[in-house]
């Protein structure tokens, strides 16, 4: 402001000045020229002249002062050009101005990359012409909407010098050219090609995970009906296997066994398999006993061996605690795979299975699993891919040995998820090793030690290996444990020294010459020495068809792990006590120890779960009480205090999320623990159980041994059954179609009247509940026909009817996902079809029930 007017002060000050010096020097010229003639002019002008010069000095002085200012702007306003400019080629975006019809008036180094031209190609560029077609419209009708509204943002396509189609977002703005003053577009156009391609690779991996949930599925949906079939395959085989057989049915009933056992593995494999591809395989963190875990493989890698002359060397470090913290099952997997793996490439020598202490902390111990063979082995070849799922080191191998290629990829990646690595050293003809490091967190409450027997072992094993790890194991069990490498120094031992038991090594070559086990037997007789025979599963059955006067004193089937061998030891040398004695019972903490008579509360609102449930918990020496709502549970707690609350989590009107987060506000009521009872399997779900205020999660049907640990985790210890019903012999009622007996009356205490009981009020109940849902499902009430089928899973669980069950939760899942009724209707009858065969099987009991009664 003050700017403008100094300029226009000084554009009216100088040619007035200028007029005003001019008037007075004509008028003092003129006056003197009067006066004095041609001598008063030339005196004025003399006069006059400095004025004139000294005007014209600062006139001069002024107009070049602001001539500098104006060099100085015009040097400014230049550089700013030159390093807008730049900024402009420094751009990876084209930017452009373009002229009303389309000519490129100016074009920064970006956007000539992206066009493919140059300053040589040519004077002028005009943008339509690197515009295919229908882009080229589309940037017309922008240029439109940009005069009319300022500005325009599109996606469009530019064709390079090559004719490649580049994507771009172009955005046009309105202005006036700085050129000639006339109108132009600002344009400003950002490459779209790179983006594109994360945006494809998004949903390349969104369809990669469609495609792996889709395959989970598939897989899950044919694992559940391939299930079916094999478990009813193997019920039936431990059914028929409580009855007479003879040898060679007995035979063929274990090869079916073995086989529908075989088919199940591979099966589970598969979907493990495909967890892993998902990612959806967890781990459980729950304490364990590795004693027990070793006794179960030791088990399972019996049958595998079968007659195989390979000797299975199974050695524990003894300053491993008792109690690790960690997921048994899944280790358990992993060992039994690499085990499996040991027994069928390996046709004679020897299996070694050894888990050692690496280190030992006070919360965390580090311990290394080894599995070596002595079988076929591997080239370096083999080993590159034998990892790789559906893979195996040769086809002949697939076809001589079997299996899926899946065992090994599912260990390591277990192995791995577990926070490890799964190494592997191997030789052809000499075998493999596979070993690998786990650190487990530790639980080092701990049993009380085995009691050392007062009795002296002689070990007559030829394996040296495995006589020694006999010895180690024996050696704090007993009074002494010698070992002899052959049946000769053995019976020379024997007549020089005094032994109580002779542990003796069946599968030598000594014991196949005739005579060898008579001999034997004859001087342990007269040396009154007690015989175990250490033998396999096989060799058990060929001992057992000896004469009783022939037959050893015990058995001892390889391997025996340090409780089996103690247990042995102490019914061979103390025979009269076992009928009495009772076993040495671990020292508890008074503090975890339960009360007599645990008071539970049970909230259910189904009456058959009730009855089951609450029958199970009784035989576990617990009080129960029983609220059928999350309303009358509330109502009982304001009066009575309980040690327990298990509580089911899907109840009409409160369910049972809502009845823990109330009672958790309730004063003194804040660290009862809580068990939520569910059938749903998923995380989330059992998270939100834990985050309303929730201890644990028990899954539905419940089974005996996972009540039992729920019980002790939270009330302490389990106690026994009170009373010999707790074996249940279901051997008189016949098959039944649609109905687990065994399972379902394990859960009652094997009190058959109340099984009957439950499952006529099961059919009363649900006689017609295929109409009601047909109803439900035809007037659009979703809600209420999942209500109906979530009782119905409910009660069908608990009463072992698995098929009723399984096509209840299929139809309740197609509720939640179908679109049109009509595929409903297929659910529905494969509902009723369940529903009949068991009220069928229901008719067939009563009238079993009924003849045995009398």
């Amino acid at each position: 402001m003050m700017r403008s007017i100094r300029i226009t002060m000084m554009a009216v000050l100088v040619p007035l000045s200028s007029l005003f010096l001019l008037a007075v020097g004509v008028e003092l010229g003129r006056i003197g020229w009067k006066m004095y003639s041609w001598y008063g002019l030339l005196a004025m002008i003399v006069a006059m002249l400095p004025v004139y010069i000294g005007f014209a000095l600062f006139l001069g002085r002024f107009f070049i002062r602001k001539l500098d200012q104006l060099d100085t702007a015009v040097r400014y306003y230049h550089s700013s050009v030159a390093q807008l400019s730049n900024y402009a080629d420094s751009s990876r975006n084209l930017i452009a101005e373009i002229r009303y019809d389309g000519l490129i008036l100016s074009l920064n180094s970006a956007g000539k990359r992206m066009l493919g031209v140059d300053d040589k190609t040519e004077e002028q560029w005009f943008i339509h012409r690197f515009l295919p077609g229908e882009h080229g419209e589309a940037l017309r009708r922008g240029m439109q909407e940009a005069r009319q509204s300022g500005l325009w943002t599109d996606e469009l396509e530019l064709l390079d010098a090559d004719g490649r189609r580049v994507p771009v977002s172009m955005t046009l703005a309105h202005r006036v050219s700085v050129r000639d003053g006339t109108g132009c577009f600002g344009a400003i156009a950002s490459d779209l090609s790179d983006r594109r391609s994360i945006s494809s690779e998004r949903t390349d991996e969104r369809q990669v995970e469609r495609s792996a949930r889709g395959k989970s599925e598939w897989l899950a949906k044919v694992g559940h009906e391939l299930r079916t079939p094999l478990h009813a395959v193997i019920g039936l085989a431990n059914l028929i296997d409580r009855s007479e057989l003879s040898d060679t049915q007995r035979e063929y009933l274990d090869q079916i066994d073995a086989s529908s056992r075989h088919l199940l593995r591979m099966l589970n494999d598969l979907l493990d398999f495909s967890k892993l591809e998902a990612g959806k395989l967890a781990l459980e963190r729950t304490p364990f006993s590795l004693e027990e875990l070793v006794r179960r493989m030791n088990d399972t890698v019996r049958v595998l061996l079968g007659c195989k002359p390979v000797d299975l060397l199974v050695s524990v470090d003894p300053d491993i605690p008792a109690t690790l913290i960690g997921d048994p099952g899944r280790l358990e997997q992993v060992l039994l795979n690499l085990l499996g793996n040991a027994v069928k490439f390996t046709e004679r020598g020897e299996i070694e299975f050894s888990i050692a202490l690496e280190e030992n902390k006070e919360t965390e111990t580090g311990i290394v699993f080894t599995v070596r063979d002595t079988g076929i082995g591997m080239t370096e070849q083999q080993m590159a891919r034998m990892f790789e799922p559906f893979e195996q080191s040769d086809s002949s191998i697939g076809r001589k040995y079997g299996g899926t290629g899946l065992g090994l990829a599912i260990a390591k990646s277990i192995v791995e998820l577990m926070g490890s690595r799964l190494e592997a050293t191997s030789a052809p003809g000499v075998g493999t090793e596979f070993r690998f490091r786990l650190r487990l967190k530790t639980d080092r409450t701990s049993s009380a030690p085995l009691p050392r027997l007062p009795c002296r072992v002689l070990v007559v094993e030829d394996h040296s290996a495995a006589r020694e790890r006999l010895l180690a194991d024996l050696a704090p069990l007993c009074a002494a444990a010698d070992g002899a490498a052959s049946l000769a120094a053995a019976l020379a031992a024997a007549r020089n020294s005094r032994y109580d038991v002779l542990i003796l090594d069946m599968e030598s070559d000594e014991m196949r010459r005739p005579g060898a086990w008579t001999a034997c037997r004859t001087l342990c007789r007269e040396r009154g020495i007690l015989v175990a025979a250490y033998t396999t599963l096989y060799g058990q059955q060929a001992l057992q068809k000896l004469d009783d006067a022939s037959k050893p004193d015990a058995v001892l089937i390889k391997p025996a792990d340090r409780r089996t061998l103690h247990r042995t030891l102490r019914q061979l040398i103390a025979p009269e006590s076992r009928p009495h004695e009772a076993p040495a019972l671990p020292q508890r903490n008074a503090v975890n120890e339960p009360l007599p008579l645990s008071r539970v509360l049970l909230v259910d609102d189904h009456e058959i779960s009730q009855t089951v449930a609450s029958k199970m918990m009784e035989r576990l020496g617990c009080r129960v009480v029983v609220a059928s709502s999350g309303l009358e549970a509330l109502h009982i707690l304001r009066g009575h205090r309980f040690d327990l609350i298990v509580m089911d989590l899907h109840m009409p009107e409160m369910d049972g999320l809502t009845t823990v987060r109330l009672i958790r506000r309730k004063p003194g009521l804040d660290s009862v623990p809580i068990v939520m009872l569910t059938a749903d399997t998923t995380k989330e779900q059992h998270q939100d159980c834990l985050n309303a205020g929730a201890q644990d999660v028990l899954i539905k049907p419940i089974e005996t041994r996972q009540l039992r640990a729920v019980l002790s985790r939270w009330l302490g210890p389990g106690r026994q059954e009170q009373d010999a019903r707790g074996a249940v012999s279901s051997s008189s009622i016949p098959p039944l179609e649609g109905l687990d007996i065994r399972t379902a009356l394990s859960r009652l205490d094997g009190r058959e009247d109340v099984y009957l009981h439950l499952l006529r009020k099961f059919r009363d109940n649900y006689v017609n509940i295929t109409d009601t849902l047909a109803v439900d499902i035809e007037t659009g009430n979703f809600k209420m026909a999942a209500q109906r089928l979530h009782t119905l899973r409910g009660s069908s669980s608990h009463l072992s009817a698995t098929e009723v069950y399984e096509a209840a939760t299929r139809l309740e899942t197609a509720l939640k996902e179908a679109d049109e009724r009509a595929d409903l209707a297929a659910y529905v009858r494969e509902l009723e079809e369940r529903l009949q065969v068991v009220f069928y099987s229901i008719s067939k009991f009563e009238k079993s029930i009924s003849l045995a009664n009398n």
